[in-house]
């Protein structure tokens, strides 16, 4: 077993919960060390998403739940700017603000224990209508609602990724940022 790996093994023994009791962790928080909740990376070139209203959403017709569990009932969504919008807006936006004693905190759609929201997504698809000219990695930023674009590449390179999948693929990355949950929860 390599040294990484024993390290990765004694940390994941050390930060667990048991039936006992709970992982150890700070006894207080420091709130002058919180992580930020937003991830951006500043100076990069922005996306702004289409954002729907609440009357907007209502007066949209949504597939029934039924015709989730029939696929065949369902036609695909071109894929364009506001497909992409959408996906971004139902899975990953700023779902609600709540306020109390003066402090204001987002809610997102994705569920996070204690509101720290570690994990951050990321965008990587070939040239799309309305949304992008060159292949591009993007970072999805919520509170703006917006792609952050990271790097664009070569359709060559765009070809190499993308080979062995359909035509209009495009990739969804999920990543974790720990330190927002070891901050609360942690050793």
């Amino acid at each position: 077993m390599t040294k990484e790996l024993e390290a990765i093994l004694a940390y994941h023994q050390a930060s667990k919960h048991n039936f006992k009791s709970y992982a150890p962790g700070p006894h207080r928080l420091d709130l002058r060390l919180k992580p930020d909740l937003f991830l951006n990376y500043h100076g990069t070139r922005l996306l702004n998403l289409d954002i729907w209203s609440d009357e907007q959403t209502k007066a949209e017709i949504f597939p029934t739940y039924e015709q989730a569990f029939s696929p065949e009932q369902l036609k695909p969504s071109e894929l364009n700017a506001k497909s992409i919008s959408r996906l971004f807006f139902d899975s990953f936006a700023i779902s609600a603000w709540k306020m109390a004693e003066g402090t204001k905190w987002p809610l997102r759609v994705n569920p996070s224990s204690g509101n720290l929201h570690p994990t951050e997504v990321y965008f990587l698809s070939g040239p799309m209508k309305g949304l992008l000219k060159n292949p591009s990695v993007c970072h999805y930023a919520p509170l703006p609602h917006a792609l952050e674009i990271r790097a664009e590449f070569s359709q060559a390179t765009w070809k190499l990724l993308s080979s062995g999948f359909p035509e209009g693929t495009f990739f969804v990355g999920l990543s974790s940022i720990f330190w927002r949950v070891s901050w609360k929860y942690g050793l």
